[in-house]
């Protein structure tokens, strides 16, 4: 959304940083159709809930130019407003109560008090909340503790879901895969699925995190239905992030400092980025409905005899997660269970 009101350099850097390699002018409509191509199909069937609320704040004193503010309202679907930032409290009150609304109240407070000042000229926030249904759910009577090592040398007991079943699967020498697929589908036709790639070995975690953006498209591609044995963690995920630092290290630097191009947004060269904050929840747990056993049977469909013992896939030390749609290979999400922990 930034992006679209940078000019020059600031503009430059943001594209480069963000790998935004599609023109401007058609860059609002592309995420619209995006957006929309994510969305679950049908609201009536009990599947997944994906919420993805961007807002953009302004200082009072700013005056927006008109064409601004109706595409980012229009295309992004973005809450564009303006705010004393000169009264903090009442001005993070204000943003965070958009925000709790845009969750379901899961981000409650993405903004801290800490995080305006009378300095403050604009603030970008994004906040994503996901829940699906598995169309093959655990049985809760199967969730036991286990133990989970965060290293090799510490382990805690875990509340550890099992079941066996039938799953989209690869591995190679350094890792295996496994998709949880969730009830429904979307706009687009896809499936949205869980991506759990495990370790062999926990001290290979980092080359996977390394080789990540070269070898997912692979695991995708390669992804074969097998008999897996599965005892994964149940996790939540609840986490706040303050991009500023981040984006600067990986070379949009510009945007935070006096002398930014954002004039696409004011028509002039007065604004700078003062905080890019993320904040996500992410609930893995059991959960699932009666009807999701007839979908699982429906792809239960492999050239391994029903006899042969299954793969064992036991998530007992750190993986990554990724939320991705099986058709188009987009993924939404990605993430690391280090050390897991449940909502109380």
């Amino acid at each position: 959304m930034v992006y679209m009101g940078a000019r020059g350099e600031t503009a430059a850097q943001m594209r480069k940083v963000l790998s935004l390699d599609i023109d401007p002018k058609v860059l609002p409509k592309t995420n619209a159709a995006l957006i929309f191509s994510l969305m679950a199909k049908s609201m009536e069937a009990p599947g997944y809930q994906l919420s993805i609320a961007n807002g953009m704040w302004l200082d009072q004193k700013i005056f927006i130019l008109s064409g601004f503010r109706h595409m980012l309202t229009s295309e992004f679907k973005a809450k564009v407003e303006t705010l004393d930032f000169a009264q903090p409290a009442k001005a993070t009150a204000s943003i965070n109560d958009w925000i709790s609304s845009a969750t379901q109240e899961k981000i409650p407070a993405l903004l801290q008090p800490s995080d305006i000042s009378a300095d403050t000229r604009l603030v970008l926030a994004n906040a994503v909340f996901f829940k699906g249904n598995w169309a093959s759910p655990f049985n809760p009577k199967a969730t036991k503790p286990l133990p989970f090592y965060s290293t090799p040398e510490n382990s805690s007991d875990t509340a550890m879901m099992n079941q066996i079943n039938f799953f989209p699967y690869y591995e190679n020498d350094l890792l295996q895969v496994l998709a949880l697929p969730f009830i429904g589908t979307n706009a687009d036709g896809g499936q949205i699925a869980c991506l759990i790639a495990l370790p062999k070995s926990a001290e290979n975690l980092p080359r996977v995190e390394e080789d990540l953006s070269s070898t997912i498209e692979k695991w995708l591609s390669n992804l074969a239905r097998d008999r897996i044995d599965i005892t994964i963690p149940k996790f939540t995920l609840n986490n706040r992030y303050e991009l500023n630092q981040t984006l600067q290290k990986l070379g949009m630097e510009n945007a935070f400092f006096p002398g930014a191009n954002f004039a696409g947004i004011d028509g002039m060269r007065d604004l700078f980025l003062s905080k890019v904050l993320h904040q996500t929840f992410f609930a893995l747990d059991e959960a699932g409905v009666t009807a999701a056993a007839a979908t699982a049977a429906s792809i239960n469909v492999t050239s391994t005899g029903p006899q042969a013992p299954p793969v064992s896939f036991l998530a007992d030390h750190p993986f990554l997660f990724l939320l991705v749609d099986l058709k188009s290979h987009l993924v939404l999400f990605t993430g690391k269970c280090s050390q897991p922990k449940t909502q109380p």
